[in-house]
């Protein structure tokens, strides 16, 4: 991805990667693109590096990038970037792959295991559904 400097006039790359066995487009799902946070000094991204599509918190020079979401799964949605609150929601299975799961993990800090916000009985299945979503928050 190409940061562009306008007053500089200079184009550099901030983050890039390719895979040769696997094609990813770019538009028009939601899921791709980057979202930036802290005043735009960093920006979060999914990829699949690792193998797993996992989001990653980068800087905005390219020269850190975390993982936020370590594991081995999938993130099946980005729901929200909330850096007001300081979490990334996204919607996963790691223990069932026939329903899908609100989790959230923190945007600062260490990366640790997720921490799931739906209930263990209900499957967020309506998910993007903006009132299962604050339903969901709600209980946060």
């Amino acid at each position: 991805m190409p940061a562009i400097f306008v007053a500089d006039r200079l184009i550099s790359t901030i983050f890039h990667e390719t895979d040769p066995a696997w094609v990813i487009s770019s538009e028009p799902h939601r899921e791709a693109g980057l979202d930036w946070i802290n005043d735009g000094q960093a920006f979060v991204v999914l990829s699949e590096r690792g193998g797993w599509r996992q989001a990653y918190r980068c800087s905005r020079d390219g020269t850190e990038q975390t993982l936020l979401t370590p594991g081995e799964y999938d993130i099946i949605e980005r729901v929200k970037v909330d850096e007001a609150g300081g979490f990334l929601y996204f919607a996963a299975s790691p223990e069932d792959g026939t329903a899908q799961y609100l989790f959230r993990v923190p945007l600062d800090g260490p990366p640790g295991p997720p921490e799931r916000i739906t209930p263990c009985a209900k499957s967020a299945t309506c998910l993007p559904s903006a009132v299962c979503l604050l339903s969901c928050l709600a209980s946060v």
